[in-house]
């Protein structure tokens, strides 16, 4: 089981206000922007091979984020999941997993 997280730029605020909820799924949560993830502004393939190289799952809003992670040839499959609704932003808020 997967013990780690990034909550990805997009979803920023959803995860600072969900914290309790993230952690009762993780015991540890990186936030894009926040040392050492990744800096504010890096793209989805910067995003996923963080993810790959730190064994963590990735909270987004972006749902086509998957299609870039596939570009590191170290990752050969991905699964998507509805999390949670942000109903302030109206978005669904999605998990990715790295398989």
């Amino acid at each position: 089981m997967v013990h780690k997280v990034l909550v990805d730029e997009q979803a920023l605020g959803w995860g600072e206000d969900n914290q309790d909820l993230i952690h009762q799924k993780y015991e540890k949560i990186f936030f894009v922007g926040t040392k050492p993830a990744p800096p504010k502004g890096s793209n989805d393939k910067e995003i996923g091979t963080f993810c790959e190289e730190q064994g963590c799952n990735l909270i987004t809003s972006d749902y086509t984020a998957y299609t870039h992670f596939l570009e590191n040839p170290r990752i050969n499959a991905v699964q998507i999941e509805k999390f949670q609704y942000n109903s302030k932003a109206s978005r669904q808020i999605y998990l990715i997993r790295i398989l």
